[in-house]
């Protein structure tokens, strides 16, 4: 529920880097006699033609390191600077990476050609993700879109989970407080709104759309077999 795109947008993140990486590569490659003005750089006559291995290569490496770095986990990247901060290192291992791999195979690709792809490359990828972070907030916005969210289970793990929520409502994300079965909490705690048992009643009651699990694995089987139930809710567990 947390993440901030659905797994449709992730992929869609995957497949738009891939063009942006290829374009820019293809893009650098072409235009390559443009940056003879710059006093390190070779003489370069002509656009220079890239081995077609490299546009597949390239994007392969680059997606696979960015994965392994998070960057299209939206629960993970609900913060700006979440998102940019793990961007940013996955960019440069890529780069290193991917330096390494001419290095051994095709030494005569131009470096300068290969540093201004990876900066291109860099600032596409930050640009359009702000755009759709601006988007995205915007259709909330103008749809007065809200998604209420209920936490089952009180204890570190829900307090956690609701800090996040409560730390990106501009994302159009309401808590709508807890259930939990301890006695003591409930009458502590106003957030915490009855017990587990009595989901059914408050989901409808508060007419919530997503329902986050925080609860010990002994307990879950408690709250899955309600699911089958509630097909007006979303269930994710944390």
């Amino acid at each position: 529920m947390l993440r901030r795109f659905s797994v449709n947008f992730a992929v869609f993140s995957i497949f738009f880097d891939v063009l942006v990486i290829d374009f820019f590569l293809w893009l650098t490659a072409f235009y390559r006699p443009l940056f003879n003005v710059l006093n390190f750089s070779q003489i370069v006559a002509g656009p220079m033609a890239l081995p077609l291995v490299l546009y597949f290569v390239f994007p392969l490496i680059w997606v696979a390191i960015m994965l392994s770095f998070g960057v299209y986990d939206g629960k993970r990247n609900l913060r700006v600077i979440d998102e940019f901060a793990t961007l940013t290192w996955s960019v440069l291992l890529a780069g290193v990476t991917l330096a390494g791999v001419l290095y051994l195979t095709y030494r005569d690709v131009s470096r300068v050609s290969f540093i201004v792809f990876i900066l291109f490359a860099y600032f596409c990828f930050l640009l359009w993700r702000i755009a759709a972070r601006v988007l995205y907030q915007r259709r909330n916005r103008h749809q007065d879109r809200i998604h209420r969210v209920l936490i089952v289970g009180a204890g570190q793990v829900g307090m956690e989970v609701a800090e996040r929520v409560q730390a990106n409502k501009h994302f159009g994300i309401e808590l709508v407080g807890f259930l939990d079965d301890d006695p003591e909490k409930r009458s502590a705690d106003k957030s915490i709104l009855s017990a587990s048992d009595a989901i059914g009643e408050v989901v409808r009651a508060h007419h919530v759309d997503d329902v986050v699990v925080a609860l010990p694995l002994r307990a879950y089987e408690r709250v899955i077999n309600l699911r089958p139930f509630y097909t007006s809710c979303r269930f994710a567990f944390g």
